[in-house]
């Protein structure tokens, strides 16, 4: 498929700003979580490949930190694992920054275990708070505590970095929104990191991407999960995620936009073409697409400046794509 590009408006107005001999435009900001990174850095490519004059650079800080750094006004464009939440819009408004909220692209976390582990073929959401929960903090430390079928072997856990994504979904579909996990981990801002971690030791369990998994199932593998104890355990797939049988681990990927940013040409381009093409570089990406419908309503967002969140400041468990659709639609 042919890339979009951006309006011819933003065309011409990107020419004008050309630099002269010896300038250089303002390079484009985007900071976010792993989960979207790939999408991000597919857009940036395609885009300075056709606009040699603009440099954009990407930044890894997780959903907490990058939108964080929106709200002070540092950053042009984040992608997040998760909505923006209250104190971060009361945060953006202090600091007078409007924000442009645009889904992207259906994830899934995915618990990952060594390609080599033999005992794990399932978890139910219960086994899951028992590890993470913080007050297993120093207690529950071996496989055998979380339950009885599992060997008397040491339980290592990796994570995201907690001071960037205290505000998780993983944390928060297993103890409820604000909530936070057991910190006695591992941790990690970068997924690479957290793959290399699982892959060297049978014993560890992290959680990623889909897209990450996706990547790396040569040394990982992907951990069905069964919402209750007899309930039928599922695992993660593009299929299983866009039916909603992957629940409630399934997650909305979005894409926020520094309204001040878009008065420079280059970034309102360089906003444009990501959009117009999201479905193209997600699914290249691994992630599962949103409808045409949904896409075309975030360029009329784009387009009209329509600032602002739909969700209120929570972040939603267990939506599913259709959910999804419907509540960002104009």
């Amino acid at each position: 498929m042919k890339p979009k590009t951006p309006s011819l408006l933003t065309v011409l107005l990107l020419a004008l700003a050309a630099p002269g001999p010896g300038a250089a435009v303002q390079p484009v900001r985007v900071e976010g979580s792993s989960a979207g990174l790939a999408i991000s850095q597919a857009a940036a490519d395609e885009f300075q490949h056709s606009h040699a004059t603009v440099k954009v650079d990407i930044g890894l800080s997780g959903s907490g930190g990058a939108l964080g750094r929106l709200c002070r006004g540092d950053v042009d464009l984040v992608h997040s694992a998760r909505p923006i939440v209250k104190t971060e819009i009361d945060a953006c408004r202090t600091s007078d920054v409007q924000f442009i909220e645009l889904p992207l692209a259906f994830d899934a976390v995915t618990v990952v275990v060594n390609r080599k582990n033999g005992f794990v073929e399932s978890l139910t959401l219960a086994e899951l708070r028992t590890m993470w929960d913080v007050a297993a903090r120093g207690k529950v430390v071996r496989w055998s505590q979380v339950n009885a079928r599992f060997p008397d072997a040491p339980l290592k856990l990796f994570a995201p970095d907690w001071q960037f994504e205290s505000s998780s979904y993983f944390a928060s579909v297993l103890f409820g929104p604000g909530r936070s996990a057991r910190s006695d981990v591992m941790s990690s801002v970068d997924d690479n990191l957290l793959v290399q971690g699982v892959a060297r030791d049978v014993n560890t369990l992290s959680y990623v991407s889909m897209a990450t998994y996706l990547d790396n199932r040569a040394k990982l593998r992907a951990v069905p999960i069964a919402p209750s104890a007899g309930a039928e355990a599922v695992a993660p797939s593009p299929e299983t995620i866009a039916s909603g049988q992957y629940r409630p681990l399934s997650r909305p990927i979005f894409l926020y936009v520094n309204v001040r940013a878009l008065v420079r040409p280059e970034a309102a381009a360089f906003s444009e073409y990501y959009i117009a093409n999201a479905a193209r570089l997600a699914r290249s990406a691994r992630y599962v697409p949103l409808a045409d419908s949904t896409y075309r309503t975030g360029q009329e967002r784009l387009r009209r400046r329509i600032a602002g969140s739909v969700w209120g400041g929570a972040v939603p468990i267990g939506l599913t794509v259709e959910e999804l659709q419907k509540r960002s639609a104009l």
